[in-house]
């Protein structure tokens, strides 16, 4: 699977902006309760953001007092991580949305399994 960055969504006002440092500022917190943070911060680099990493175990139950220091510039988190930090991260926290791709070959596959199949007597 091939995951491309999509729009940053706000997590509290829902708000959409392009994932450009342009846009939002150059730089940035990147918070990511992930087995792998590090994938999701290249990411973040690769578009141009200066990032300052904050990185928390797999399943981390986030509480405010981890957003009490990162108020001074926006927040950048993973969706996964946004569903459990909405209402504690504050108003310039936002989420970077994916978007999944599947290989051709996979597609194709699933496409040809779909197909109906014409059973002759």
């Amino acid at each position: 699977m091939h995951y491309t960055p999509g729009n940053l969504v706000n997590l509290a006002s829902g708000e959409r902006r392009s994932a450009d440092p342009a846009v939002l500022a150059q730089e940035v917190y990147a918070v990511a309760g992930l087995a792998q943070p590090e994938q999701f911060f290249e990411s973040l680099i690769r578009q141009g953001f200066s990032v300052s990493e904050h990185s928390f175990a797999d399943h981390y139950n986030y509480s405010a007092a981890d957003f009490s220091g990162l108020q001074d510039k926006p927040i950048i988190m993973t969706e996964k991580d946004a569903v459990k930090c909405r209402g504690m991260a504050g108003d310039n926290a936002w989420y970077l949305s994916i978007d999944a791709q599947l290989p051709a070959a996979v597609t194709s596959a699933v496409v040809a399994l779909a197909r109906p199949v014409h059973v002759t007597e």
